[in-house]
């Protein structure tokens, strides 16, 4: 058969002969003229196949788009997610900021509240102690009262102040310094503050 006799099947590619499509002569040469470069011819295996194949064809591209909006549409809920996330991560941390600032502040107002107060405290400690007097070698006294011995010390006291000059002394307390030497006859006695 001549090759000028054949058309070939635009769905499958194989070549048919012009009786073997059914095609008149007419028609076969109409074919095959450049008249009808749009058109297609298609063997009746690809003609049954042809509109199931259109349709998945379809159904394929439908799928597609409905993927394509899906993937976008979770490409933009993320980077929404993305950018709720991170702000509400900011407003965390400005929230956690604050409070620290603020417990920070607190805990360094109250140490230096405690600082100012201890200074306070030693510096009045050292005013009182700036006006104490210690003196050595003043007999003790030998009563069981321990009120009468103290009473006993301050008069002693108070007559050094008299002969040293020192006028209204007050006296706030006193005291013996260390244990007392109960059974020691010839102990040196304690200093008196």
């Amino acid at each position: 058969m001549k090759n000028d006799e054949c058309t070939e099947c635009k769905g499958c590619n194989l070549p048919f002969c012009r009786l073997c499509t059914g095609l008149s002569r007419s028609a076969f040469s109409l074919l095959k003229s450049e008249e009808l470069d749009d058109y297609s011819w298609h063997c009746k295996s690809c003609k049954t196949t042809i509109p199931t194949l259109l349709e998945i064809n379809k159904n394929i591209k439908e799928l597609s788009t409905k993927q394509e909006k899906r993937l976008t549409d979770l490409e933009e809920r993320f980077n929404n997610l993305d950018l709720n996330t991170n702000k509400q991560i900011s407003e965390q941390l400005d929230v956690v900021k604050v409070k620290v600032k603020s417990e920070i502040k607190d805990e360094v107002k109250k140490d230096l509240e405690g600082l100012v107060e201890n200074r306070f405290r030693e510096m009045e400690d050292r005013s009182r102690r700036g006006l104490n007097i210690v003196v050595f070698n003043l007999e003790e006294g030998h009563n069981k009262n321990g009120k009468e011995n103290q009473l006993l010390d301050e008069s002693k006291i108070k007559y050094i102040a008299e002969k040293l000059g020192v006028k209204d002394l007050l006296i706030q307390t006193s005291y013996r310094l260390g244990k007392p030497k109960i059974h020691e006859s010839n102990s040196k006695p304690r200093p008196l503050k």
